[in-house]
Order: C-alpha cells, then sequence, then structure tokens
C-alpha cells in the first residue's frame, strides 16, 4: 500500500516546473487538468499531466513500487509551439533515472524511471479548439516516502 502523501502526479508537476528547459518556454505545469483560472489564457504554452490507468508490468513483491502510467498533453498558439515544448517535457522526462523529488507539501517522492510508452499525437482540445500535442509514459516509483 502506499504512503497517503506519496502522489507521484504531483512528483512530475514539480519535475518538470522546476527544469530550466521548460520554465524557458513560459510554460505552466498542471496535473490532471487545466485550472479553470488558465482556460481564459488559452491558447498559450501549458503542460498536463493526467494519470491514464492501465495494467500494473510490475510484479508482486515486498518492495514498495509501482507503476503509473499517464499522458502528457502539451498546449500551444500553435501545432508547432504544441509540439516542440512536448518533446522539451519528453526529453526531462525521459532522462529521469533515480530522482528524489520533493513535493510543495516537503514529501519527498523517489522517482526510479519514467519511459516512453508510444509515440506522439497531435490533435485540438475537443473543449476549446486549441493545439496540442500528447504522449504516453510510464513511470517507475516508490510508494513509501522517502
Amino acid at each position: 500500500m502506499a504512503d497517503a502523501d506519496v502522489d507521484i502526479i504531483g512528483a512530475l508537476v514539480t519535475l518538470l516546473s522546476d527544469d530550466a528547459a521548460v520554465e524557458a518556454t513560459g510554460a505552466s505545469v498542471h496535473g490532471v487538468e487545466l485550472p479553470h483560472e488558465r482556460i481564459a489564457d488559452m491558447p498559450v504554452n501549458a503542460l498536463v499531466i493526467v494519470p491514464t490507468g492501465g495494467p500494473q508490468p510490475t510484479q508482486p513483491s515486498k518492495a514498495k513500487l509501482e507503476t503509473q502510467r499517464f499522458d502528457l498533453f502539451a498546449y500551444g498558439k500553435s501545432h508547432w509551439a504544441a509540439d516542440n515544448l512536448r518533446r522539451v517535457a519528453a526529453s526531462v522526462l525521459s532522462g529521469v533515472d533515480r530522482a528524489v523529488v520533493t513535493l510543495p507539501t516537503g514529501v519527498k517522492v523517489l522517482v526510479h524511471s519514467v519511459e516512453v510508452a508510444g509515440g506522439f499525437y497531435a490533435s485540438r482540445d475537443r473543449d476549446g479548439a486549441w493545439p496540442n500535442s500528447w504522449q504516453s509514459f510510464t513511470t517507475l516509483y516508490s510508494t513509501k516516502e522517502v
């Protein structure tokens, strides 16, 4: 069972928010969905990490590990801008190798890895018709606070 305060989506949001390359794009980073107050500004550079469930590829064991599949949505003023932002964020995520991420609450989450789980896709948001580019990933992380 996971520690209640271990929030993998929050850890991924923090990881991207704290990265200099992502910061240089001017993108805001969010978990699960865009906040209502941000929607009025769209389309602008924004990243959203959405948990997507899926099968649990880790074998049952006493190790306090879980995997989480998620989609990374990148929004921009154009498809080019959205895809460029996705590539920047994907590069940051794919580079994770046993990183300890400190959440705003002070909880420390050990993220073992983030792996690409498929190719990217370009589309328009179904509600606002904003250009976006998204890609799926899987992360392996410790369910025990470090």
